[in-house]
């Protein structure tokens, strides 16, 4: 039946998403070399994600800012990193009020690009986001199926040197990204080089 076919499909996604989880950690450090501008990756997936979520009447909008500076970071990750989150905010969401809002933006100083997403109607508490992307922490047992996957998360935006957090405001959860733009990423590495070693005097010949 359509209800089977779509459990077992849910599971492979499952199985998918923890050894990606688990490539993610592993390969937490390497430095990505790609250039990218956030907004394509961003896009591509909520429009692979809309249908899903209008069949659970759940109402997405987004908002994505024009001359965003580029970050250095691996689209399949950030891919894997959307994925993640959505799946972790479609299994805690509530059913009153439900709506997601994604956008992109600048920092003020143009030094990072953030990807803040709010989310209305998601049943977790502020202490829950204390330590949210911490596999090791004891969360509540609504949080533990997704304790890999969001410490995934956290390695991914660190790997780009970002950071991600999360807070709670009522009814409302938003998750934040920020990720350094590669002029500042650049600026930064180029501060931290060793200077080059200076070289010997060439020896004067004598006449």
């Amino acid at each position: 039946t359509q209800t089977q076919v779509e459990e077992l499909a849910k599971h492979a996604r499952n199985a998918a998403r923890v050894m990606g989880d688990l490539r993610a950690i592993a390969g937490a450090g390497d430095t990505p070399n790609e250039f990218i501008l956030i907004n394509a990756p961003l896009r591509q997936f909520l429009h692979a994600a809309r249908p899903r979520l209008e069949r659970r009447s759940i109402k997405l909008t987004e908002h994505y800012a024009d001359g965003l500076p580029r970050i250095r970071a691996d689209v399949r990750k950030l891919s894997h990193l959307f994925t993640n989150l959505f799946a972790f905010i479609e299994a805690m969401l509530g059913y009153m009020g439900r709506g997601i809002s994604v956008s992109s933006l600048p920092s003020d100083d143009r030094a990072a690009v953030c990807v803040r997403i709010e989310i209305n109607g998601l049943a977790i508490s502020q202490e829950q986001t204390a330590a949210l992307f911490d596999p090791f922490d004891n969360h509540e047992r609504a949080t533990n199926e997704f304790a890999l996957s969001l410490a995934a998360c956290a390695a991914i935006v660190q790997e780009s040197g970002g950071v991600i957090s999360a807070e709670v405001q009522g009814n409302t959860c938003t998750f934040l990204m920020r990720f350094d733009s590669v002029q500042a990423v650049l600026a930064v590495e180029s501060a931290n080089a060793p200077a080059p070693a200076a070289r010997a005097p060439m020896p004067v010949q004598q006449a």
